[in-house]
């Protein structure tokens, strides 16, 4: 299976350079956008990288967000991969914490959190192959729910040993999100997150 880490589904094929690219939104919503990128960028994760579209904010501080109006759908995503964890010891990381931020272009500078299901892949690129999958349906999307600075937050722990293992050769890997809203269309982030899979380094 190839997987696109650009497109709008799970089908063609893809490169995080895209990461760089213009997502073509007008001055104000790209302002907005990465104003919410910089109140992410002290509180994700260390050692992993937030994506949305390559940008990534800094770290000054901010006033706090006002929150987006009912109803607000979502069709931006900002996904954070923290460095993967050796949780038994065997110097093989199993465990990945994905962090997931969901917004409205019209309100960027909070983020909101629509009931849905989500998908995540581990994909090897350039092949685009996925080497593994979790689905998480609505009642487990909602059990992932966290506070952020911006807003709700989805917070996911993809464990390898549930899911094929931890033992692997040295292998980065894009992790990809998709957020289907329910009664929507599915949502995720232009760019990627990536982590090393494979015995840790001594």
């Amino acid at each position: 299976m190839k997987f696109d880490a650009q497109g709008s589904g799970f089908s063609a094929q893809g490169r995080r350079g895209s990461a760089n690219r213009s997502s073509g939104l007008s001055p104000r919503l790209l302002l907005m956008a990465g104003a919410s990128a910089s109140l992410l960028a002290g509180v994700l994760p260390s050692g992993g990288c937030v994506v949305d579209d390559g940008r990534v904010g800094s770290s000054r501080s901010a006033s706090k967000p006002a929150p987006p109006p009912r109803g607000a759908q979502p069709n931006r995503m900002l996904v954070s991969a923290a460095e993967p964890q050796d949780t038994d010891g065997n110097t093989f990381p199993d465990e990945i914490l994905v962090t997931m931020y969901l917004f409205d272009d019209a309100h960027a500078t909070a983020s909101i959190a629509p009931p849905g299901s989500t998908v995540i892949r581990l994909v090897r690129q350039p092949e685009g192959e996925v080497l593994r999958e979790w689905t998480f349906d609505e009642a487990k999307t909602k059990g992932a729910l966290r506070r952020g600075p911006v807003g709700p937050a989805f917070e996911f722990r993809l464990s390898l040993l549930e899911n094929g293992g931890d033992v692997a050769p040295p292998t980065p890997v894009d992790v990809v999100p998709l957020f289907t809203p329910t009664g929507g269309e599915p949502v995720r982030s232009r760019g990627t997150a990536t982590v090393r899979l494979g015995r840790l380094a001594n």
